[in-house]
């Protein structure tokens, strides 16, 4: 299966995991959403972190998750959530996904 890196994943059925430190076997939900990165691991919700099998081919980048991810942490982390509207939170999600495709292509 092809993946780009930055790419949200959804798990289509229950998967099971084990911590290779602790042994801890862990079960994600179907409908839990993973993030690729670009190193060829799935990074879960609550920042585990497995790495993919070699049915997964990690080529390319997914600029929109990316801009997506990096826009809400801003949002977030400087509080723009309040000092800007719907419409310019778009354009500045917008302008990131700009920036990535020039730095990345």
């Amino acid at each position: 299966m092809k993946v780009k890196i930055g790419q949200v994943l959804t798990l289509k059925e229950d998967v099971e995991t084990t911590s290779f430190l602790t042994d801890k076997k862990t079960v994600y939900k179907a409908g839990t959403e993973i993030l690729i990165t670009a190193r060829g691991f799935a990074v879960y919700p609550d920042g585990i972190i497995q790495k993919l099998d070699r049915t997964y081919d990690v080529a390319g980048y997914d600029i929109e998750a990316i801009s997506s991810r990096i826009s809400s942490r801003l949002r977030w982390q400087f509080d723009l959530a309040d000092s800007l509207g719907d419409e310019e939170l778009d354009e500045f999600k917008s302008e990131i996904a700009a920036i990535l495709e020039e730095v990345l292509d």
